[in-house]
């Protein structure tokens, strides 16, 4: 009880998510966009023919960006970027997250299907037809499709983030223009010093030496 108080009582609450089409509707002063080809073809003609008073409201009060627009403009609050799962988990994964996958965008776990897919086209009548279809349905039960594109997707994202490293390398001064590894020859200088002092020192010991022999010191009392 003492530890959940504490944390009740320092932890700064968060405001509420907006998870649904209508919650970004019911908002006061939000505002959402997404990119000019995601609302083309198929999209275009599903957010047409929709009769659903939100998703009407939706696409009258839509912006156009390009995606890096979208997301500074997400970072800078109050507002939405509208946009296909996977394509925005390969992006912000690939750009906007760290090395342990943590990004600054919250994502919502409600999202809306638009019936739309990708397939092959064949001829009527095509006698392979049916065993194609037969072992692609086996294939989604078995959950390769997933892992499939789960796998397409990680790999994406690191060649993403190994192109952004090798940009910011070919950017930025290389280590052999801006500096120097230190080697012998450089240290000369200093180890000259060193030997100059320890032959001086040692000169000034057998000065001492003699002139304590040849004057000897005579205490009187």
């Amino acid at each position: 009880f003492r530890s959940s108080l504490i944390a009740h009582l320092t932890v700064p609450g968060k405001s509420q998510t907006l998870d649904t089409l209508q919650d970004l509707a019911d908002a006061d002063g939000w505002r959402w966009g997404t990119e000019p080809w995601q609302v083309s073809g198929a999209i275009r003609e599903y957010y047409s023919k929709n009769t659903e008073l939100v998703m009407t409201q939706i696409m009258d009060e839509m912006e156009w960006y390009s995606i890096d627009v979208l997301l500074e403009k997400v970072l800078q609050g109050g507002f939405s970027f509208i946009c296909s799962q996977k394509r925005f988990a390969v992006y912000v994964a690939s750009w906007y997250a760290n090395s342990k996958g943590e990004t600054p965008f919250y994502v919502s776990n409600k999202a809306f299907s638009l019936m739309l897919c990708f397939g092959w086209s064949f001829r009527k009548g095509a006698p392979f037809y049916r065993k194609i279809a037969l072992m692609t349905s086996w294939m989604q039960d078995a959950g390769i499709i997933d892992y499939w594109t789960e796998e397409v997707m990680a790999r994406r994202v690191r060649e993403n983030r190994e192109t952004a490293a090798l940009n910011l390398v070919k950017d930025t001064p290389q280590d052999d223009e801006t500096q120097v590894i230190l080697g012998m020859g450089h240290l000369q200088g200093a180890f000259y010093l060193l030997i100059l002092g320890t032959v001086v020192a040692f000169l000034g010991l057998l000065w001492e030496n003699y002139a304590q022999s040849c004057y000897p010191l005579h205490l009187s009392y």
